[in-house]
């Protein structure tokens, strides 16, 4: 019998180191004095209390996006980008590249992450009152943090259930600018092709019809590269090739550059239209690398719209409505008006 009992035992204590994360029911989130309510319940995994993200995010002022392609939580408050990708212990602020102990993961369709990176992701900070089990969250910007007396209530063991039920897909940015920070925050590796096609007006060589066509790419760091065939007409024709992408900006940043560009744009569903802006250097680039022998400078505005995927909030096309400029070759003042379109694949 004794030996039954201690069989028993051992076995009771196999269980109990291969358990799964056990939920924390009772502890408690106050941001600057305030509980903070969750659908799900913390967690306790390898001695890391995770926490819901969305709910504390939100709480602070943030705007949460979620890629259900690559499992993937976005916050954007401010200047300030959090991503965390789930299964990963490498989220990045603004790029930079943080460690946490326990990595996210997805409970009953909540995305969980540590608590004391959810709290201190935007510049909180984060006080632990191990005898209340309460952990109190201050906004940096919040004032004094009043002293909290969360009720004691006793501790809740909710039965884990094994279905993961998908999180709700995030909901379409509201702003030109928070639509492009967005998808800068949502970059992946893309290929592009481009097509341009203008006419160059009042030449020493007469009229010139130009034309250009062309694919490029953007790799996991961020660099571009593509290559060309230019037919200028009269100007000859030439095949270049350069370390640019044509609206590369509003791909993978930097997200200053991309924002200006948006700047006095307006936005109706997933497609952003802007007007009489300046040609952004990445695509001035591929015009300026398309000479040929003959210097030709010309300074261009342009009017587009970017076409945005609703699912993934990545830019899949850019149509140039109306570029048009004046220029100089062989000292002869010129016009030029035409139209280019940019599709990327991820």
């Amino acid at each position: 019998m004794k030996k039954k009992i201690a069989i028993f035992m051992a076995l009771a204590m196999l269980l109990t180191l291969f358990a799964a994360p056990a939920m924390a029911g009772d502890v408690k989130v106050v941001l600057d004095g305030k509980n903070v309510s969750f659908d799900v319940p913390p967690m306790i995994d390898n001695g890391r209390t995770l926490v819901p993200l969305r709910a504390i995010f939100e709480a602070m002022g943030a705007t949460v996006t979620w890629d259900d392609a690559t499992k993937t939580a976005t916050g954007i408050k401010g200047s300030t980008t959090v991503v965390l990708k789930i299964g990963s212990t490498s989220p990045t602020i603004n790029g930079a590249v943080k460690t946490i102990d326990v990595p996210g993961q997805i409970v009953n369709g909540r995305t969980l992450a540590p608590l004391r990176f959810i709290g201190e992701a935007f510049g909180g900070t984060v006080d632990w009152d191990a005898a209340t089990q309460t952990a109190a969250i201050t906004n940096p910007a919040a004032p004094a943090k009043p002293e909290v007396k969360p009720e004691v209530k006793p501790e809740v063991k909710p039965e884990v259930k094994p279905e993961v039920e998908p999180e709700v897909k995030p909901e379409a940015a509201a702003t030109p600018d928070a639509a492009i920070k967005a998808a800068i925050a949502a970059f992946k590796p893309a290929n592009c092709t481009f097509t341009v096609g203008a006419n160059v007006l009042g030449t020493s060589m007469g009229d010139i019809a130009v034309k250009l066509d062309g694919t490029g790419s953007i790799d996991a760091d961020k660099k571009c590269s593509s290559s060309w065939a230019g037919d200028l007409g009269a100007l000859g024709t030439s095949k270049p090739k350069g370390a640019f992408v044509p609206f590369s900006e509003l791909i993978c940043g930097p997200e200053a550059d991309a924002v200006k560009l948006v700047s006095g744009a307006t936005m109706s569903g997933n497609v952003i239209t802007i007007k009489g802006i300046d040609v952004p250097n990445s695509f001035k680039s591929v015009l300026d690398s398309s000479s040929t022998s003959i210097p030709v400078t010309f300074s261009l505005t342009m009017d587009a719209k970017i076409t945005i995927d609703s699912a993934s909030g990545r830019i899949t096309s850019i149509e140039v409505t109306g570029m048009n400029g004046t220029g100089k070759a062989l000292g002869k003042n010129m016009e030029s008006n035409g139209t280019a379109k940019v599709t990327f694949t991820y």
